[in-house]
């Protein structure tokens, strides 16, 4: 039986007009290093439902998690402020639908498989953070647990506390899709492992 080890999580993939989207306000960010597929990198928009760094998490059980949450969908996504996060970060924040705080509870799971060993992304990406979310990196490798998740896009990765280019930006659309995937430097989609949709 084969075993995923390392970064993984759980996300919603979005539609195109959203990608155009997110395309469109991040490339308002000097020094981003989050390149979308317009400006000529990789990055896919997502919303990250959960992740960690995992150690022996079957395959048959990552596919009962992806089974589990598609049943689920599609749900209504509603996109609302963009604000800064951590000293670095951009987000494009969701409304905490109680559709979507289910979905989030959902993908723990894959806490359940979670490597403490050694550094975990937040550490890495030098976030400042307050202690609930210290306590969830150290607990389960990520800061947005619970009442700490923060359904968002991931727009922009700066050096310097980004200045908000628009605060509000609001749309609303329909989640179809959800994916495993290996994450990448800032959150980023590194390879995506796996997809179930509607």
């Amino acid at each position: 039986m084969e075993k995923i080890n390392g970064k993984i999580a759980v996300v919603l993939l979005l539609d195109d007009e959203i990608k155009e989207e997110v395309n469109k306000i991040s490339s308002d960010y000097k020094n981003n290093k989050i390149l979308f597929e317009e400006q000529g990198g990789k990055c896919i928009p997502h919303i990250t439902l959960f992740q960690t760094k995992v150690k022996n998490l079957s395959k048959e059980k990552a596919e009962e998690l992806l089974s589990s949450i598609v049943l689920k969908l599609p749900i209504k996504l509603s996109l609302s402020r963009i604000d800064s996060f951590g000293g670095h970060f951009v987000f494009w924040h969701a409304e905490k639908e109680k559709e979507l705080i289910s979905l989030h509870k959902q993908s723990l799971f894959l806490s359940n498989f979670f490597d403490s060993e050694g550094e975990q992304q937040a550490d890495s990406e030098k976030l400042t953070l307050p202690e609930k979310q210290i306590e969830n990196v150290r607990e389960f490798g990520y800061p947005f647990v619970g009442e700490e998740w923060p359904p968002h896009i991931t727009i922009a990765y700066t050096q310097n506390d980004p200045e908000i280019k628009q605060s509000f930006k609001n749309i609303t659309t329909l989640i179809k899709k959800v994916a495993l995937v290996e994450v990448g430097e800032f959150g980023t989609i590194k390879k995506i492992l796996e997809v179930k949709s509607v």
